[in-house]
């Protein structure tokens, strides 16, 4: 990432960025931020009115617009008016900025959340699971600071110290310059350091990402790495990462906080030369209380100023938070057809597809062609690598093929649409996903309105509904995160359950019996067998001793099709699917 998105243009601009892609007018969030302007501008007007009352009063011939601030009785009115105004404003610009502010954040999180949702799955599966959850809270977070605190304290900020300037420029010049003389030489050496925090801080977050999802990785992997005697590998990796956290975090302080504390420095100075310039003011006959108005307003001046630097460390923050959200919001989702078409049949056709993921310049399928009629199994077979999960991608719309075309019913995909698509396709495959909610939940994910009846019987039909009421609460028993107080067979079953529910005419099934135990295995393919029925059946298989009855082998290598056919005739033929049944321990 360039450091030149941290340049002031540049942090306007990712504002402006949240703001339209939030879709929500900023009115409200600017009449918030113009009120606490207003705010901050009647801090200085009591001091000022105090000033004229006194020159007013200790003049001895003053000018007719002094003769309206000699009355005290007046001056107490307008103090008033002046409160009143302050409260009124402060109240104003609170409630309209943080109303403002939230009002965009909620339409740019429905925007982001929407835009996640409509992404290619293959582009959501190509992070690591921390990375987009890293980018939904705690990214966010930061660029909802940019509106709720950091760009209405930046206004506040420097408003009151502009306003203030231009009120005692107004009484004498030469204390004002001596009292701002070290602005220019503190704010130079922000300016200078800022490249050095944005490369730490860019650091900082690559490492907190990659720690993210380690830690991830190891708490869902930890039974594993602890029956393997793994986790004090994994810890001490974890570990290591820690401590690379750490110096980068000390070096964020060092390159964070140095600077900013040379620049409060040099700017307090001003108050020196301040004194100095008062005490050679007595020399003219300047009058005291002009020295003490200075002295009074030198905090108003310089207290916001040493603010700026802590509020544009947090801004160059968020706008690299706000970086990271709108390349994600530029990635490019799949071409949508305005009108979808729902196909009436169901047979599969693949026409020359070639496809290569984007960060890979080899062609990971290369000109793939082949038919799956309606009411038919077909399976896909080959060794690891050889480009079968890809072909599966690519049927499910995860991806679009560069060249080509996949056809369901004579309709191009992309004519169907994916929304369409996935109403047409059920799929099992080994990963199962579960939520953390009842069983009965679970399996409404498959049919939203499906009645308790209609589970029951899918259950039954994927014989699950056995070990279902053996359950301590039956259909309403929580079965954990992704399914953890269940074994890999019930995981398993459920899912076919799940299908069975959906009742698509099309089904995808990624070797669904490949990690469960013999008897398990035997209950899942009387389940399958049962969910096949009637269905246009593509399966990607490992044990070839369970598609010896496919109406079509398909035998992938390399990202080419070399071989199809029936089980038989490919045996007959000798070639790969021969050397794969052979290496599995099966006689021809």
């Amino acid at each position: 990432m360039s450091d030149t998105t941290y340049q002031p243009d540049k942090i306007l601009r990712c504002i402006s960025r949240v703001i339209a892609q939030s879709g929500c007018s900023a009115r409200q969030f600017y009449w918030g931020l113009s009120f606490r302007v207003l705010e901050r501008g009647f801090e200085i007007i009591p001091f000022m009115l105090c000033f004229f009352w006194l020159l007013a009063v200790h003049s001895p011939e003053p000018d007719q617009t002094l003769q309206l601030f000699k009355n005290s009785s007046a001056l107490i009115v307008m103090l008033l008016l002046t409160f009143i105004g302050q409260l009124i404003f402060a109240y104003l610009g609170q409630y309209l900025s943080y109303l403002g502010s939230y009002r965009i954040m909620a339409g740019y999180r429905e925007r982001l959340i929407d835009h996640i949702r409509h992404l290619p799955l293959g582009f959501v599966y190509q992070y690591r699971t921390g990375y987009l959850a890293d980018i939904l809270t705690d990214d966010i977070k930061k660029i909802e600071s940019i509106f709720t605190h950091v760009v209405a304290n930046l206004f506040s900020v420097v408003a009151l110290p502009l306003l203030t300037l231009i009120a005692l420029l107004c009484v004498d010049w030469r204390l004002t310059l001596a009292l701002v003389a070290g602005f220019i030489p503190g704010l130079w050496v922000l300016i200078v350091t800022k490249n050095l925090l944005a490369k730490a801080g860019a650091r900082q977050r690559e490492n907190f990402r990659d720690t993210a999802g380690m830690i991830v990785e190891f708490v869902e992997g930890i039974k594993t790495l602890r029956l393997f005697n793994r986790a004090d590998v994994w810890l001490q990796k974890l570990n290591k990462r820690f401590e690379k956290l750490s110096q980068l975090s000390l070096g964020i302080e060092l390159w964070g906080a140095g600077p900013v504390v040379a620049y409060r420095f040099i700017l307090e100075l001003g108050l020196v030369f301040l004194l100095l310039a008062c005490a050679h003011s007595f020399d003219r006959n300047v009058p005291m209380f002009q020295a003490i108005l200075f002295l009074l307003l030198a905090h108003k001046l310089l207290s916001p100023l040493l603010e700026i630097a802590e509020c544009l460390t947090m801004l160059r923050l968020a706008a690299q938070s706000e970086a990271k959200v709108h390349s994600l919001l530029s990635s490019e989702l799949l071409a949508e057809p305005e009108c979808a078409i729902t196909p009436t049949s169901y047979d599969i056709f693949f026409n020359n597809v070639s496809f290569a993921y984007q960060e890979e310049t080899k062609t990971v399928l290369e000109q793939i062609s082949f038919s799956a009629p309606q009411n038919t199994i077909t399976a896909i077979v080959g060794p690891s690598g050889s480009g079968k999960s890809t072909l599966m991608n690519l049927l499910v719309r995860f991806y679009d093929p560069q060249k080509g075309s996949i056809s369901i019913g004579g309709h191009d995909l992309k004519a169907i649409g994916s929304e369409q698509l996935y109403q047409q396709i059920s799929m099992v495959f080994q990963q199962v996903q579960l939520f953390d909610d009842s069983v009965m939940e679970n399996l409404r994910t498959g049919k939203t309105d499906a009645s308790d009846k209609e589970i029951i019987a899918a259950c039954k039909a994927a014989n699950c509904h056995d070990f279902i009421k053996a359950l301590p609460e039956g259909y309403h028993t929580h079965i954990g995160e992704s399914g953890a107080k269940l074994s890999g067979g019930e995981r398993q079953r459920l899912s076919i359950a799940r299908a069975l529910l959906k009742d698509a005419p099309i089904l995808l099934l990624d070797e669904a019996t490949a990690s469960v135990d013999s008897d398990s295995q035997f209950e899942i393919q009387k389940a399958l067998s049962q969910l096949a029925k009637g269905r246009t059946v593509v399966m990607i298989a490992h044990r070839l001793n369970t598609i010896k009855h496919a109406d079509h082998i398909l035998v992938l290598e390399k990202g080419k099709l070399v071989e199809q056919g029936k089980h038989q005739e490919l045996i007959a033929k000798q070639g790969l699917y021969h050397q794969l049944w052979q290496a599995q321990g099966h006689k021809s």
